[in-house]
C-alpha cells in the first residue's frame, strides 16, 4: 500500500470521528456538558480526577482518601486504573500540566472534556486500524 493512501486513509479515519462526535464538540464550544441522573459519567470522571490526583503524587495502589482508605488500584481496574488508554492519557495530561499547556486538570469537568478528545482519537486509532487490516 503506498503511503499516500495511508495518510488519505489516516485523514479520512480522524475526519469521520471528528464527525462522530460533533455534537459534543458543538456542547464543548458552548461550556456545556452532558451529564444527567444515573449516567456513568457521572459516576465515572471523579474517578478518572481521583486517580490523576493520586498518580501525580506516584501513589498507584494505595490511598488514605478512598474511602476510609484502600487499595484503588485492584478497586478502581474495572474502570481505569489498569487501563492503557487512561495512562497514556494521564502521561499526556501530566506532561501538558508541566508545560502550561493544561491549567485544570484537578477538576471533573476536565476530565469529562478531556473525555470527548480522547474517545474521537480511540475512534480514529479504531477506524484507521480495522480499514487497513481489510485493505492490506
Amino acid at each position: 500500500m503506498k503511503l499516500r493512501t495511508i495518510f488519505a486513509l489516516l485523514g479520512a479515519s480522524v475526519l469521520f470521528a471528528i464527525i462522530a462526535h460533533a455534537f459534543f464538540f458543538y456542547q464543548w464550544t458552548n461550556g456545556q456538558f452532558m451529564v444527567g441522573p444515573n449516567d456513568g459519567t457521572a459516576q465515572m470522571l471523579p474517578f478518572k480526577q481521583f486517580l490523576y490526583e493520586e498518580y501525580s503524587k506516584a501513589s498507584f495502589f494505595y490511598s488514605h482518601q478512598f474511602g476510609l482508605g484502600g487499595g484503588f488500584f485492584s478497586q478502581l481496574a474495572y474502570y481505569f486504573s489498569t487501563s492503557t488508554v487512561f495512562f497514556i492519557t494521564f502521561l499526556i495530561v501530566l506532561a501538558g500540566e508541566a508545560i502550561g499547556v493544561f491549567s485544570n486538570p484537578d477538576t471533573v469537568l476536565f476530565w469529562g472534556q478531556t473525555a470527548v478528545f480522547v474517545n474521537t482519537a480511540r475512534l480514529a486509532i479504531v477506524i484507521f486500524l480495522s480499514t487497513l487490516s481489510f485493505v492490506t
